[in-house]
């Protein structure tokens, strides 16, 4: 109260505080980040299973002739389904593992150049634990699963005849 009481009529008046209501109020401002990051990353992901479904759709449109002559060949429309929301499977994850993987050096990377930078307080407690890991590699087959499920659909349902028309 002394020290607001010296500058209460000067033209730059300050609010004395002590340093744990201090930290409090930035603590408080660190949950605003947080949701911040976070809805960075819901975008992000939403985005990547955009692209992924795309490519996945696209991926099935070219091969058209190739699913109908599988399936002139004797493959039932619940085997094409799988092995097309298998492939979708199969490429996301292992997207997953390879993310999964160079996030380790990455991080490593990363805390070595915080900890020369103003933010390095942070840098200490900065690692990929394994619950990220497993969700990360969750999240991968989650996008497969979502981005390949349409194409799956479509490429289950082609008709033999008009697939084998199709001129590519």
């Amino acid at each position: 109260e002394a020290i607001n009481k010296m500058f209460e009529n000067s033209d730059a008046p300050v609010k004395a505080m002590p340093e744990k209501e201090f930290n409090l109020q930035f603590l408080e401002m660190m949950g605003n980040v947080k949701l911040l990051i976070r809805s960075i990353a819901l975008v992000v992901l939403f985005t990547v299973v955009l692209i992924v479904a795309n490519t996945m759709a696209m991926s099935a449109r070219e091969r058209v002739t190739e699913i109908a002559v599988i399936r002139a060949l004797g493959f039932r429309q619940g085997q094409v389904l799988a092995l097309v929301l298998s492939e979708a499977l199969v490429l996301s994850l292992l997207g997953g593992l390879l993310g999964v993987a160079l996030s380790v050096p990455f991080t490593a990377l990363l805390v070595e150049g915080m900890k020369h930078s103003p933010v390095a307080v942070f840098a200490y407690n900065f690692r990929v634990s394994g619950a990220t890991i497993l969700m990360a590699l969750g999240a991968s087959v989650a996008i497969g699963t979502l981005a390949g499920f349409v194409p799956a659909i479509r490429s289950s349902r082609v008709s033999i005849v008009d697939g084998l028309r199709q001129v590519v």
